[in-house]
């Protein structure tokens, strides 16, 4: 059964010292990635609107686009006990999320970031030539 895992945070330049060594993943070779936040869902639309609404909004609900910020969101394959666990409301579900990307980082299906002008781009993480 598939599932859909965002993931989101900073993006910096890879040439930028990054803050601390805990908490980056690597996707492409241009940038790096502060991993933020992440959750799951069963539909694709509902974990792209929770992802977005999570680097736009405030915990209240208002405006509030962070610049430099990014998703990227997964398709996985999960067993029926895994789809099971997954509670669309919280994006969170009975088992290690992250552990699922990392091991399907190459499953990365849709990204988007704002820029420091918080301009919105899509598909922006090139995934070729990486290795994992």
């Amino acid at each position: 059964m598939k599932a859909y895992i965002f993931i989101n945070g900073m993006v910096i330049p890879k040439t930028l010292n990054k803050k601390n060594e805990a908490d980056w993943i690597d996707l492409d070779e241009q940038f790096s990635y502060e991993l933020c936040n992440y959750g799951i869902s069963k539909k694709f639309e509902n974990c792209k609107q929770g992802a977005i609404e999570d680097i736009t909004k405030t915990p209240l609900g208002n405006l509030n686009i962070i610049p430099n910020s990014y998703i990227g969101i997964f398709e996985v394959d999960l067993d029926l006990e895994e789809y099971d666990s997954i509670d669309d409301n919280s994006f969170l579900a009975d088992f290690d999320i992250l552990e699922k990307v990392n091991k399907n980082k190459d499953k990365l299906i849709f990204s988007a970031m704002y820029d420091s002008k918080k301009n919105y781009v899509e598909n922006f993480i090139n995934q070729k030539n990486m290795e994992y």
